[in-house]
């Protein structure tokens, strides 16, 4: 760096020279050093308009230089709240070696390592804490290729003036320097660094990692690397705090030695916090998952509340419920009551699962591979609308609702259900049926009892209605083509989005259809798909149902809630099948010869 008095180069602060204040790259003068590490230095600056600005000062050797000016063009694209602005970057030469310095917003707060000396932090401080470093992880992971932070932990976790928090200090060029040099490839901290961390294999599920240490060190107040034997070793933790069961089952899910056994994704994270923290404010944790900055969006029109409860019986309809044409055709028309509502036949074929690396928007769960579909299948034009439901359940439509708005707060059960019961009306055989997977056990007076467990099983021969599976929904959104969106590469077109519907659901049928004459693949609600949520297989697969058990059924299509990259055909999601969700409904499938 160069002093801004005597002109003299010093690797020093103050001016090995003369004492002042130096400059580095002749512009910025340093104010106080706000860090040191193994990789460099951060510094307290102001700009040549005498702005704050932090900045990063990196040594290496010049021949890296081109490699980690890619990693720092990722960081500089970065764009969120809970992200520092990266302004710019430039070299300043020093000796034998060259600085690599970024420039970038001063954050006006304190960390968490600051912060946690003067507070002590409940559970739902904590959970709180964790659902909005979750959130920005959203962001982080969405992006193509994913961002992964590598180096979570309450010296990198800033909370602003505001009280908003903010990750800093990437370890993304940090990484590119150390393998480049040939040593360890590890970045990360002793004790918040995930194990597969060690191998250089950092994954967006080591960040989740990061965040559940955080979480045990501020509910410890010890150091994680403690209360862990092995690299391998579940983290002991739970002796050292005393926090409601559910809160110490989402840590243990976020500290899982192996990356499978963690919570599925950021996403799933932000959900399981707000749920834990309470039903109302679902709706406010699920409209910020949206990458990037952005106004506050509207509440949905009416409040969360189940449409149609899994102990709920559907009431027998009355007469005249169904006309069903004789002759097959491309596509077949049903009524409920004076409602319509028509299936489209769709033909075997092959096609491509999943999104190409490179894809804006891609997450690391839509690994590409070859699908197969053996057998026609029929799927509604539309999803199930409000007016349908109502009149399929005898139920009054809910005050203030929308007849050919899209229905939602219906759970996985009570999708099943429907179909099950809109069968047994057309005369077809059901497609599901329940199965007693576990026996109810009487306890001795009443104590110990434990209740029947049961489980949804599929009859892939029968004609009933049911819920496509995840290859057939994908395939239907695909239509033959290669679209970001289902049926166009202009999202606007097709999709109801966070950007065109302003968190609200629209009537169906409105947008562009895809070329196979179904709408609403791509936004307005996300809909419900026969199989668990699970990790794609990478080999050829034909005619797919997703596996035998798992946690949650996958979800597919995106909605108003959501920004636009969630409305990708290969976008997916996963949510528990038990519960309904303000933004979640389904479309009609069948079975046909």
């Amino acid at each position: 760096m160069i002093c801004a008095s005597c002109g003299q180069q010093t690797p020093r602060h103050p001016c090995a020279s003369c004492g002042q204040e130096p400059r580095l790259d002749g512009r910025f003068a340093l104010q106080a050093m706000l860090g040191q590490g193994s990789f460099g230095t951060t510094w307290g600056a102001l700009d040549p308009d005498e702005r704050p600005v932090a900045l990063k000062e990196m040594l290496m050797r010049p021949e890296l230089l081109e490699q980690v000016g890619r990693e720092v063009r990722v960081l500089r694209q970065l764009n969120h709240p809970g992200v520092p602005s990266y302004v710019e970057a430039f070299h300043s030469r020093s000796g034998r070696y060259t600085s690599q310095v970024l420039v970038m917003e001063l954050i006006d707060g304190q960390s968490l390592e600051q912060e946690q000396q003067e507070r002590r932090y409940g559970a739902l401080d904590v959970v709180e804490i964790i659902q909005e470093l979750a959130t920005i992880l959203v962001y982080l992971h969405c992006l193509s290729p994913p961002v992964i932070h590598r180096d979570i932990k309450p010296a990198n976790i800033m909370r602003r003036s505001d009280g908003r928090l903010v990750l800093i200090d990437f370890g993304l060029v940090r990484d590119t320097v150390i393998a480049t040099l040939g040593g360890t490839r590890e970045v990360g901290s002793i004790g918040y660094q995930a194990p597969e961390q060690f191998a250089g294999e950092p994954v967006p599920a080591s960040d989740l990692y990061g965040l559940g240490a955080v979480a045990v060190r501020l509910l410890t107040r010890r150091e994680p690397h403690e209360l862990v034997r092995t690299l391998y070793d579940p983290m002991r933790w739970r002796q050292h705090a005393s926090v409601p069961d559910p809160v110490a089952a989402l840590i243990d899910g976020l500290v899982a030695p192996e990356p499978e056994h963690r919570l599925g994704s950021a996403a799933v994270v932000v959900e399981r916090c707000a749920e834990l923290r309470g039903v109302h404010k679902v709706r406010r944790a699920i409209q910020q998952l949206g990458p990037g900055p952005g106004a506050p969006h509207p509440e949905p029109s009416r409040p969360l509340a189940p449409m149609f409860l899994d102990e709920t019986p559907i009431p027998a309809p009355p007469s005249g419920f169904w006309e069903i044409p004789t002759a097959p055709g491309p596509s077949q028309q049903f009524r409920v009551d004076q409602h319509w509502f028509e299936l489209v036949r769709l033909e075997p074929g092959a096609f491509q699962q999943g999104s190409a690396a490179g894809q804006p928007g891609r997450s690391y769960d839509e690994n590409m591979h070859l699908v197969t579909l053996t057998q026609p299948f029929q799927l509604g034009r539309v999803p199930v609308t409000r007016e349908l439901y109502d009149a399929a359940v005898g139920r009054a439509s809910p005050q203030g609702s929308k007849p050919e708005q899209p229905v939602d707060d219906v759970s996985w059960n009570a999708a099943v259900k429907l179909c099950n019961a809109l069968s047994e009306r057309a005369g077809f055989r059901p497609a599901y049926h329940q199965q007693i997977v576990v026996p109810a056990k009487p306890g001795l007076w009443g104590i110990g009892s434990r209740p029947e467990q049961r489980t949804w099983r599929w009859d892939r021969s029968a004609d009933g209605f049911r819920l496509p599976t995840e290859a057939e929904w994908e395939y239907a959104a695909r239509a033959g083509g290669s679209h970001v969106w289902a049926g166009s590469d202009n999202a606007d077109e097709v999709a109801w989005h966070l950007g065109t519907a302003g968190g609200l659901s629209q009537p169906v049928g409105q947008l562009k259809p895809n070329p196979w004459g179904l709408f609403d693949m791509s936004g307005n609600v996300w809909e419900w798909c026969w199989d668990y949520y699970h990790a794609y297989p990478s080999n050829p697969v034909e005619d797919p149902v997703g596996p035998p058990g798992g946690t949650y059924r996958a979800i597919r299509g995106g909605c108003a809630q959501y920004h636009r990259d969630y409305a990708r055909v290969a976008c997916r999601g996963g949510r528990r099948q038990e519960r309904s969700y303000f933004y979640v409904g389904l479309r009609l499938a069948r079975t046909c010869g």
